[in-house]
């Protein structure tokens, strides 16, 4: 049985989200729900997910992207990651 959620999300990212939804040929919703999978099938190990998560961010932030707001750099670089 399927549920609502609501989510409150950047206009841009939920933009950029729904062209790659259509590019997958999939909905945004499935698109979400296989992404909170993916997160899930590490629940054992929690702190491996967060290690990961944050380790792929290192090194990410050059010199040149120091006066740049640290949300946009994470959206930026998880947006070049995912292909979005």
């Amino acid at each position: 049985m399927n549920t609502k959620l609501t989510l409150s999300l950047d206009r841009q990212v939920v933009e950029d989200a729904k062209v790659l939804a259509k590019e997958k040929h999939t909905s945004l919703s499935r698109m979400f729900e296989d992404y909170l999978r993916v997160l899930l099938s590490s629940k054992e190990t929690p702190d491996a997910a967060k290690t990961s998560s944050v380790d792929s961010l290192v090194g990410l932030v050059q010199e040149e992207d120091a006066s740049k707001a640290y949300r946009q750099v994470r959206y930026e670089a998880l947006k070049q990651r995912y292909g979005l």
